[in-house]
């Protein structure tokens, strides 16, 4: 931020959503075993009959953000017509690898692959052929282009 930018807090803003939180961590400390089970049911009851929809968003995600690449909009200089990037293009994507995958891919190259190869999702056999190749699609998919699409359009936003 510049010497002359002050940074302002919106009231609104600040007091809702410190609010919110505060009720959630309140009730997370109070009710934790009723809200696990709450969020265990909502979260396979959504895996089981909605999975598809994130599935999709994130295919849209990439599009997206591919469309946006090679669009007319892909030329418009975010920060003003004057403005020039801090880093370089290399300096850009070393600092998105290492933050946003490296220390993912870090933990998760390994452990992802062997949790899903021990237990598949789809009723696939577990410790088979099918289940390596099911761990590398669902590690691929978790890691890949995918990944990067959600990353740069919530990044523009």
């Amino acid at each position: 931020m510049k010497a002359d930018q002050q940074a302002t807090i919106q009231p609104k803003v600040f007091w809702l959503s410190s609010m919110l939180i505060l009720l959630f961590v309140g009730l997370s400390i109070f009710y934790s075993k009723q809200l696990g089970t709450a969020f265990d049911t909502t979260q396979q009851a959504f895996s089981t009959y909605a999975g598809w929809v994130y599935i999709l968003s994130v295919n849209l995600f990439l599009l997206f953000a591919l469309w946006l690449m090679f669009s007319r909009y892909a030329g418009i200089r975010l920060g003003g017509d004057s403005a020039r990037p801090e880093f370089s293009r290399w300096g850009w994507i070393a600092m998105l690898f290492s933050a946003g995958m490296g220390i993912g891919l870090v933990f998760w190259a390994v452990a992802e692959p062997m949790y899903h190869y021990a237990q598949p999702p789809l009723g696939v056999t577990a410790e088979s052929a099918e289940a390596a190749s099911m761990a590398m699609t669902v590690t691929f998919f978790h890691w890949g282009l995918h990944a990067w699409g959600i990353y740069a359009v919530i990044g523009l936003a």
